[in-house]
């Protein structure tokens, strides 16, 4: 005879990732996440785990076993929420219906073709952007190449003004020509 595996619920263990400057909005994201997520989700335990500086950004991360019912819950919140990991705890064997694979599969790639339509769509932005800039006598390279060395050179505490050093740069670079 057959042995029963469980084909619905599965507890699943996920790490999620956030990183960010400051330190306290770091902090906040990622118990806004936690919260939003217990909303949603049958949640059995969570950690988060304290922000760690990482050269001038801070990173925290939190740990969850979810209970979720089938596939396809899985499914959308690994999509909603991108886990850089899962474990899946329980059952420690799954039987899959050809249709609860099809669709996960299907999910997934329809996330791809999106994805890959957004970068299509920058790289050709970025390439108007560039050609706009050339037949301004402004070679797009040398802004990226000032902003990342003044960048560099910047200390923790100046960095709180990156926007407005980067903006300064470009409009120095670009001149009166817009």
């Amino acid at each position: 005879m057959e042995e029963q595996i469980n084909t619905t619920r599965m507890v699943v263990r996920v790490i999620i990732e956030v990183a960010g400057y400051p330190k306290e909005h770091v902090e906040q994201v990622i118990k806004a996440l936690v919260d939003r997520v217990k909303e949603k989700e049958k949640i059995i335990r969570s950690d988060i785990f304290e922000a760690k500086q990482i050269k001038e950004f801070w990173s925290t991360f939190t740990e969850m076993e979810i209970s979720f019912e089938g596939m396809d819950p899985l499914s959308r919140f690994c999509f909603e929420y991108m886990p850089s990991s899962l474990e899946i705890l329980e059952p420690e064997r799954l039987r899959l219906d050809s249709k609860d694979f099809e669709n996960a599969y299907n999910d997934l790639l329809g996330k791809l073709h999106h994805y890959d339509m957004n970068l299509k769509n920058t790289n050709a932005a970025n390439l108007i952007f560039q050609k706009k800039l050339r037949e301004l006598n402004v070679n797009p390279e040398e802004l990226v190449k000032v902003k990342k060395s003044d960048k560099q050179d910047l200390t923790l505490k100046e960095y709180d003004n990156t926007e407005e050093v980067e903006e300064d740069i470009f409009f120095t670079k670009l001149g009166n020509k817009v």
